[in-house]
């Protein structure tokens, strides 16, 4: 059987690609150089998805061209002409590579060929430097494309920065979660599985991978946050029950000692501001306790001081008795404040922070109760810390303890208001906590303050609990 076989005509094949870029025709451009237009193809590269080879001929194909060509003036526009040879020599590639990868950029329409009737590549230029012939590799496509590449480079960094920004809430939001649990296990919290909840924190992080595609990191973020927010819950209610004394999370010996003691009518006027801090203090009125059953002083005993006082004046009280003495090392104290009479007004005079929680100008002190765990929060003050200070202390026992932190560390006083009251709990246990002294001093500061205007009452500073 005869073959017919067609002489070379230097005939290229023609994808339907190419077909469609060509058959769309050359379009007006904006006038810009090529720094800019290359600047422009490579940060829309991730979002283009062009070979690397594609995007090393392009750039190498911009760097034969000159700034006129790219300006709109007369002139065919901006086109290369390098050889077979020098494209081969500048991409390292050999013949079969050469021209897949001129095929990749004809189809994707970064380029199109100018063709010259032998099929060969070559042009000429003025005296100006301008094209007045060439055949080659015309580059028209990519300035035409300039909007499009500099909007594809806009919204891929959009969503590498929110994909960034979703790891990085996926992160700590998972620390959170288990730091969460770390506080549920070491209060030995009820009411959630709470090992569990940590795995599957783990296991929700980890499934992440590397994946930077904010449709696949938005899920598990989601997933994550409504984890956090139902363990915050979850641990907010347990703990509010361990304050309120619904358990007792933190093993009996913890518990408050509940001894009845005697109450002890005490101002700053009867204190010997002439003894020195370790010597004893000379005896004060007392009145029994009349509930005696708390450890803790009697709330309504001391009547509210008359406008100007901070506290109730010595001889309130009936009957005299030396000072509670201090208690054995390793025994807990019969009294927190040795006898002081805290009132709620006076929680408000010595740390002014309560009255930004509270609602009520002379709030009680189940009232100072619930507000104090905010007001620890705002200090810094760990739930942990304050935990234990709760059922160590005894509720006003803490509160009292924490408006003198909250007073000092108002004037800059403290550094670790956590610490503090963690150093405030162990001495109480040993039996040398000595917060009575503290409130002295504060309250003889106040004293001192309120006497200080020279004209109007001095506003009170204590009330009926």
């Amino acid at each position: 059987m005869d073959t017919h076989t067609t002489p070379p005509t230097g005939r290229r094949k023609i994808t339907v690609l190419q077909l469609r870029a060509e058959t769309a025709g050359a379009a007006p451009f904006t006038p810009t150089t090529p720094g800019r237009m290359l600047a422009a193809f490579k940060r829309a590269e991730p979002a283009l998805g062009a070979p690397a080879q594609v995007v090393k001929l392009v750039d190498y194909l911009t760097g034969r061209t000159r700034p006129q060509d790219w300006d709109g003036g007369p002139g065919p526009g901006p086109i290369a002409w390098p050889s077979d040879t020098e494209l081969e020599d500048r991409l390292n590639v050999g013949p079969s590579q050469r021209k897949a990868t001129i095929r990749a950029a004809l189809d994707a329409g970064y380029v199109r060929l100018r063709r010259s009737p032998n099929g060969k590549r070559y042009g000429h230029r003025d005296k100006q430097g301008r094209i007045t012939d060439a055949y080659g590799f015309d580059l028209a496509p990519l300035a035409e494309r300039m909007a499009e590449f500099e909007r594809l480079s806009a919204e891929w960094e959009a969503r590498r920065d929110e994909g960034r920004r979703l790891r990085r809430e996926i992160s700590s939001t998972r620390n959170h979660v288990l730091s969460l649990v770390d506080l549920a296990l070491a209060e030995e919290l009820e009411g959630e599985d709470w090992p569990a909840a940590a795995a599957k924190a783990d296991a929700l992080w980890r499934g992440r991978g590397t994946q930077r595609d904010p449709l696949a990191l938005v899920p598990i973020a989601a997933r994550l946050r409504a984890l956090d927010v139902h363990l915050g819950e979850q641990v907010a209610a347990a703990l509010a029950a361990v304050e309120h004394g619904e358990t007792a999370p933190m093993g009996a010996e913890y518990r408050p000692h509940l001894t009845t003691t005697t109450q002890l009518f005490i101002a700053g006027a009867n204190a010997d501001e002439s003894a020195s801090p370790g010597e004893a203090r000379p005896e004060r009125p007392i009145a029994q306790e009349e509930n005696g059953s708390r450890g803790q002083p009697d709330r309504h005993a001391a009547k509210r001081p008359a406008q100007g006082e901070l506290l109730p004046k010595a001889g309130a009280g009936s009957g005299t008795a030396a000072e509670t003495p201090h208690s054995k090392k390793g025994v807990m104290p019969s009294c927190v404040l040795r006898g002081f009479v805290v009132t709620p007004g006076l929680i408000l005079e010595i740390a002014p922070i309560f009255r930004d929680w509270t609602s009520s100008a002379w709030p009680s002190w189940d009232e100072l109760g619930r507000v104090a765990y905010d007001v620890r929060g705002a200090i810094g003050i760990s739930p942990q810390a304050w935990g234990q200070a709760w059922v160590t202390l005894g509720g006003d026992g803490a509160i009292t303890a924490l408006a003198a932190i909250c007073a000092r560390h108002a004037t800059g006083g403290v550094k670790s208001p956590g610490g503090l009251l963690r150093k405030m709990v162990e001495l109480h246990q040993e039996g040398t906590l000595r917060l009575d002294r503290t409130l002295f001093g504060l309250a003889d500061k106040l004293k001192k303050a309120a006497v200080k205007p020279a004209a109007g009452p001095a506003r009170s500073g204590a009330s009926n609990g």
